[in-house]
């Protein structure tokens, strides 16, 4: 009996209930215990899944029906009391006076209205657990994801919305008469029996992607997350499924672009390296060969002739500018420039520059004017540096019919200025937007009056910015040009701290990169070369006939001079007598490795130079290989000294 009904009737018939009142009674008990229950779905169907909610809807109906039943049987028995209390209750009373005494009508009405008001909140709760219902049905039959329910100790399905039945192509009656691993195929059906049992020991959200199987029996590749929970002591797993074969087709997609991308990028870059190599060989020989053909000719004086050379050596020096813009502003496209930062004197770096274009400046009647005298240190690339000032000094001399070219600079703490003024012809303002960009030059066509690529600013522009810095110009026709550059002081401060820095690295240190400061570099080695008592001996590995040929034209007679193909050079090294130089052009840089192996290996190691297509700025990475110079196509005179260390 319910504790409540047992207070109320204690307080109104001592504990005894009339047998006469046993019916009423029953039925109000049921309605307490109805209450309670009512209570408790209430409190649950936040967690009940579409069945239970059905079930317990059902439930809730059959026992509404009931109580209506017993309500309505209650309110006869308080009629029928009501009427038999108002007849003969007193001559009940008198004829046995110490029967128990019997219920009040108005305590009977106030049980029959506590009924009724349980049986409108029973109505209430009903009410709101069907509007739940149907929102979790909503909600699960209207996802674009399949979601399916099983039993998670017998991994039975029990329900599924139309997503699912739409994936695996099953109606919802099919599914609810299979077990789960009869949606996948059967290779994996232990590993689904056994990863449904680990959820029972270990909950939690699980993901992944699995193969499942279409009723008309291809398979899916489906994205799973899977929750399991407790409910009147039921495991239920509920599975969220999503149909990956887009995904997957996307996926396949992206790697395949990326593939494509990947090889079009080395098929790029051998691209430019072959072309570099073709142009660079016939170039060695063009310039090389006009060297000594202008050295010959002044020597005999044939001025006419020697003028001609030079005019050959110029064509090729003009050739060579243009592959080396191509090329650099090719690198500059695909991310494939590096910059190295370095410790230097920006105003010693600057007064190299403008040493070398002093000539040809004075040849046109300009005055290139530096004043700085004290020491700037930097922290930048210095060969991307070179190259900036370089364009810029080159293009204001081109321009520059008469009257100056001037070079300032600004530094603080954490900045340089570097400012480039010339009273050339100027440019236009419309111009001025367009100046740095590629392939772009303002006179063009017939009227074209000065040569060029129109990539050196280009090149200029994207050089200052790898280097973090910004670059403006201010111009006006006929009154000349002014560039102004801002570049940080420390460049290496603003890389990866993890990163090594460039001037920190021992092995760079110790090459010499095609310079003539490399003889004063190594006075021991130079001694070594130039005082030896018995000839020098250099071995030439190189397949171009025409280097071979160029090379035997710059060394001096006392040169014992050996030429191999680069596949038998460690087969000639074995013989005798060892080679005092080694000048190896390698067909990659996967065959420089074994050749150091070998020179290492010799009783006298030689000195190993290696002869590249590389520009001079892109050879640091030699160091590490071993090497002991780098010589660069095309060869002169000097970078061939510098190499060989030792005065040719």
């Amino acid at each position: 009996m319910h504790p409540l009904l047992a207070r109320q009737i204690r307080d109104h018939f001592g504990g005894t209930v009339p047998p006469e009142l046993a019916p009423f009674v029953e039925a109000v008990g049921a309605t307490y215990a109805q209450h309670d229950e009512n209570q408790t779905a209430l409190q649950r169907s936040m967690d009940l899944s579409s069945n239970e909610l059905l079930a317990t809807n059902a439930a809730l109906r059959a026992r509404a029906e009931a109580h209506d039943r017993a309500l309505h049987t209650l309110r006869s028995a308080v009629e029928s009391l009501g009427l038999h209390a108002g007849g003969d209750g007193a001559s009940r009373e008198a004829a046995d006076p110490v029967a128990s005494p019997r219920p009040h009508l108005d305590d009977l009405v106030a049980i029959a209205d506590l009924l009724a008001e349980q049986v409108e909140r029973r109505i209430t709760i009903e009410r709101l657990l069907r509007s739940r219902e149907a929102r979790l049905r909503m909600l699960m039959h209207s996802a674009s994801d399949a979601i399916i329910v099983i039993d998670g100790i017998t991994g039975d399905i029990l329900d599924a919305n139309e997503a699912t039945q739409e994936l695996t192509g099953y109606s919802l009656a099919e599914l609810q008469g299979m077990n789960h691993v009869e949606l996948h195929p059967a290779e994996y059906h232990d590993a689904f029996v056994e990863g449904r049992l680990d959820m029972l020991e270990d909950p939690g959200r699980r993901s992944g992607e699995v193969w499942m199987l279409h009723k008309a029996g291809h398979q899916i590749p489906v994205d799973v997350t899977s929750t399991i929970t407790e409910v009147d002591g039921q495991h239920l797993v509920q599975g969220i499924l999503r149909d990956a074969t887009e995904r997957q087709r996307h996926e396949a997609m992206l790697v395949e672009a990326r593939e494509a991308a990947e090889a079009e990028s080395r098929l790029k870059s051998s691209f430019l390296a072959n072309m570099s190599h073709e142009l660079r060989t016939p170039l060695t020989a063009i310039i090389g060969f006009a060297d000594v053909l202008l050295e010959a000719l002044l020597e005999v004086n044939e001025d006419e002739m020697a003028s001609y050379a030079e005019l050959v050596r110029q064509g090729g020096e003009r050739l060579l500018n243009t592959l080396n813009s191509v090329l650099d502003f090719a690198r500059l496209e695909a991310d494939r420039l590096p910059v190295e930062p370095e410790a230097f004197d920006l105003h010693t770096r600057i007064y190299d520059t403008l040493q070398f274009f002093a000539q040809q400046a004075e040849n046109k009647g300009v005055v290139l004017r530096f004043d700085a005298t004290t020491p700037c240190p930097v922290v930048l690339d210095p060969h991307a540096f070179d190259r900036i000032l370089t364009n810029l000094v080159s293009n204001a001399i081109k321009f520059t019919e008469r009257g100056e070219i001037a070079v300032e600079t600004r530094a603080s703490a954490h900045e340089v200025e570097i400012v480039v003024t010339d009273t050339g012809i100027g440019m236009a303002p419309a111009f001025l937007a367009r100046v740095f960009d590629e392939f772009v030059q303002e006179s063009g066509g017939l009227s074209r009056r000065h040569e060029g690529s129109g990539l050196g600013l280009a090149i200029t522009r994207r050089l200052v910015e790898l280097m973090h810095g910004t670059i403006t110009v201010e111009s006006n026709v006929g009154q000349g040009t002014r560039f102004h550059i801002v570049l940080p002081r420390d460049l290496g401060a603003r890389r990866d701290p993890t990163q090594p820095h460039a001037a920190s690295q021992p092995a760079a240190a110790s090459l010499n990169w095609v310079s003539l400061d490399a003889v004063a570099s190594e006075p021991q080695l130079h001694d070594e070369l130039q005082h030896h008592a018995e000839p020098t001996r250099l071995l030439l590995a190189d397949g171009e006939p025409t280097t071979a040929a160029l090379v035997r034209h710059l060394l001096p007679s006392e040169f014992e001079y050996t030429v191999t193909h680069p596949s038998a050079l460690i087969d000639t090294l074995a013989a005798e007598p060892t080679p005092h130089v080694v000048l190896f052009a390698p067909p990659h840089r996967d065959a420089i490795r074994p050749v150091v192996e070998a020179t290492r290996a010799l009783p006298a190691p030689p000195r190993l130079v290696v002869l590249t297509d590389d520009r001079p700025g892109e050879t640091a990475s030699y160091a590490a290989l071993g090497v002991d110079a780098v010589l660069c196509r095309p060869i002169t005179r000097a970078d061939l000294e510098a190499a060989l260390g030792v005065a040719v």
